[in-house]
């Protein structure tokens, strides 16, 4: 009788060839575990089995993979093994009891994930119970737990939160790719489970971190500003200072509803909810209710530390001084010749090619008239070469075209004006670096002053503008100046206050004792002893290396690493963590 070879459909191969090494042994396909060396037949349920039950290397993932596997399948359906026992790989005796069956087309809907496989070895009178639950390939995979994938969903926020990427770009399909290669197993979150699940997790536990940053910190700042946003909502906010900034909140209210005691109602909330002696100092911008809060505050707080924003300061005196009605006419003919250059093709191309013939380059800064006169002054050359232009001296307006090519007049206007608004814009971005430098501020109004009495007097401007120019800078020093800044100059090692004048010493020593008689365990005599031999450089404060150090190291660090234990060490650190303008930790 003649035999005949069994052979099955063309079917999807079983993954769990993943996991044995295949080859054919004469006409037979053989698999080896991988791990423990076993061989099998072209069997996938026993092979499974073995993984699920037998075989002792494999590893615990891939063992309880198989468990489930089997045990969702449907295990009671008729059927008979054509082997009981392994294959021995090279058992060619084994190999010639081998059966004969006929080839049977079997209707199956999933030969791989069910309980038969494509493997040769069922009984072909079986029949298939096609409710039989069919896996997938991803039960061979390792899942992603929930932990995993809220964890993995937080770290892809983080990474892109920061460039301002889009978050729907978690539904790109180029995105998902290198992910579903990775592990695909893994999902990215949609842009409505990060702004809803992962923002919102990532959200509910900011309140707790600064409440901790707040409750650790020694001294605290608290900073308020006003602004009015571009669909014209009145908004406040509220920060702490550690000297890092802390947000706290923004309240949105009607223009109406801040009036000095609905700010200083706000404020108060915090400064009972943070710990009143926490709280030294309070720094806010320069409108009326802000200084109508600060009155209310401070009879509610005596040693609560009370001043305006520098930077707050600074930019209404330089708005103050161009809208002077001389410098306002200056700066307005600049625009207009700016904007001629700027709006016509032509004298915009000549410029530009002028420009690129001698390299020039246009300065940078923060307001728009100093922009605007800079940019002048530094195309003046550029521009008078362009007004002389055959084409575009036809095209600019004779008005403009004079002034371009004045140069006794207009341009040493200009350069005035210039330099009567570029320092006080180098004193903002020097007050906007975000370190605690409140000791430096009188050193910047005194050479503020200085410029202002160098360059005020050369302006080819009518007397009444220079005497309001001048007393425009004198009410800024008072708003801006306090006396606890002039104790901050006396207490920093890199200024020592000497540049104080003898009045203003006085008014640094005051604020030192005013601040030792509001801390408990501070003895009066004490500090100021501390302060005549930290001035004298006596004692404690007599070794060279000291003041060395002072050079290379921040002050607060000075007075913390080398006068732990004085008296006088408590009030700097207190006063030197006080920023010096709202603006360094609302950028930061």
């Amino acid at each position: 009788m003649q035999k005949k070879v069994t052979t099955m459909p063309n079917l999807k191969k079983s993954s769990v060839w993943h996991h044995y090494t295949e080859y054919t042994d004469g006409r037979k396909i053989v698999g080896k575990c991988k791990y423990c060396g076993q061989t099998y037949a072209n069997n996938a349920t026993r092979m499974k089995r073995h993984l699920a039950t037998l075989c002792q290397r494999c590893p615990e993932r891939v063992q309880d993979s198989f468990k489930r596997l089997l045990e969702k399948s449907d295990c009671s359906l008729p059927m008979k093994y054509l082997h009981h026992t392994s294959y021995e790989a090279g058992s060619s005796s084994q190999a010639a009891d081998f059966p004969i069956v006929e080839t049977v087309n079997v209707p199956l809907l999933d030969l791989d994930e069910g309980p038969f496989s494509a493997s040769g070895s069922q009984d072909v009178s079986c029949e298939v119970d096609r409710s039989t639950s069919v896996g997938s390939v991803t039960s061979f995979v390792g899942a992603v737990s929930e932990v995993d994938q809220e964890k993995e969903g937080d770290g892809f926020v983080e990474v892109m939160s920061p460039r301002n990427t889009p978050l729907s770009i978690s539904e790109n399909e180029d995105c998902k790719q290198p992910y579903k290669l990775m592990c695909p197993s893994y999902a990215l979150p949609s842009s409505s489970q990060v702004t809803h699940s992962v923002i919102g997790g990532q959200y509910s536990g900011i309140p707790a971190t600064i409440a901790q940053k707040i409750h650790q910190a020694e001294y605290l700042t608290l900073m308020s500003d006003g602004w009015t946003d571009e669909q014209e909502n009145s908004l406040l906010n509220i920060r702490f200072a550690t000297p890092e900034p802390i947000y706290l909140k923004t309240v949105v209210t009607k223009s109406s509803e801040q009036t000095g005691e609905y700010i200083a109602n706000l404020l108060s909330e915090e400064i009972e909810r943070a710990d009143p002696f926490r709280v030294q100092a309070l720094v806010t911008n320069h409108a009326n209710n802000m200084h109508s809060a600060w009155e209310i505050l401070k009879s509610k707080y005596p040693h609560l530390i009370v001043f305006g924003c520098l930077t707050s300061g600074l930019n209404s005196l330089a708005n103050s001084i161009v809208h002077l009605r001389s410098i306002k006419t200056i700066i307005s003919d600049c625009n207009e010749i700016a904007n001629v250059f700027n709006n016509h093709r032509l004298i915009s191309y000549t410029l530009n090619r002028i420009q690129k013939e001698e390299q020039g380059t246009e300065g940078k800064l923060i307001y728009e008239a100093t922009k605007c006169l800079e940019s002048l002054l530094n195309s003046k050359s550029r521009l008078q070469y362009s007004a002389v232009d055959e084409k575009v001296s036809q095209i600019i307006p004779v008005n403009i075209c004079k002034k371009i090519l004045d140069g006794n007049v207009f341009w040493v206007q200009v350069q005035g004006v210039f330099n009567l608004l570029f320092p006080i814009l180098e004193a903002v971005m020097k007050l906007e670096e975000g370190t605690p430098n409140i000791s430096s501020i009188p050193d910047i109004f005194r050479k503020l002053n200085e410029n202002v009495m160098e360059n005020l007097p050369s302006l080819t401007l009518p007397k009444a503008d220079k005497d309001e120019a001048k007393q425009i800078f004198e009410n800024s020093c008072k708003f801006c100046c306090h006396p606890i800044h002039l104790a901050a100059n006396l207490l920093d090692p890199r200024h020592s206050g000497d540049n104080l004048s003898e009045e203003e010493f006085c008014i640094a020593l005051d604020a030192i004792v005013d601040v030792a008689k509001n801390l408990s365990s501070i003895d009066e005599m004490s500090v100021v002893t501390d302060l005549a031999e930290y001035r004298a450089k006596d004692k404690l404060w007599s070794r060279e290396i000291i003041w060395r150090a002072a050079k290379t190291m921040s002050p607060l660090t000075w007075w913390k690493g080398f006068f732990k234990s004085r008296q006088l060490s408590r009030i700097a650190v207190r006063i030197l963590t006080i920023p010096s303008t709202a603006r360094s930790n609302e950028q930061a």
